[in-house]
């Protein structure tokens, strides 16, 4: 809900309040507080998630992974399955006795 939705909630409240229950005025002013404190509360979390060690004071490594980065750039395929090279292993030999 953008301010605008708010002030204009707000507005219409303040005309139909005279003609509405003690109770239902009250219980109304503090739903709109609520929203109000939520809307703000959105706000600052969304700016937080937008901040990364370019625009603030953070460190490259709170960054979090780059999405794809590591496929696309550090691992170009060379067309051989992972899992390291191919050829002979050691093999224990338990003929000779000690």
């Amino acid at each position: 809900m953008t301010d605008g939705k708010i002030r204009d909630l707000q507005k219409r409240f303040q005309e139909i309040s005279p003609r509405c229950d003690p109770e239902v005025r009250e219980f109304i002013s503090q739903l709109l507080f609520i929203i109000e404190r939520s809307e703000e509360v959105i706000k600052s979390l969304e700016a937080k998630l937008s901040l990364n060690s370019h625009n603030s004071h953070k460190p490259p490594s709170t960054d979090g992974p780059k999405k794809g980065l590591f496929k696309k750039v550090l691992c170009k395929s060379n067309g051989n399955k992972p899992g390291g090279h191919k050829g002979e292993t050691l093999k224990l030999n338990f003929t000779e006795k000690i």
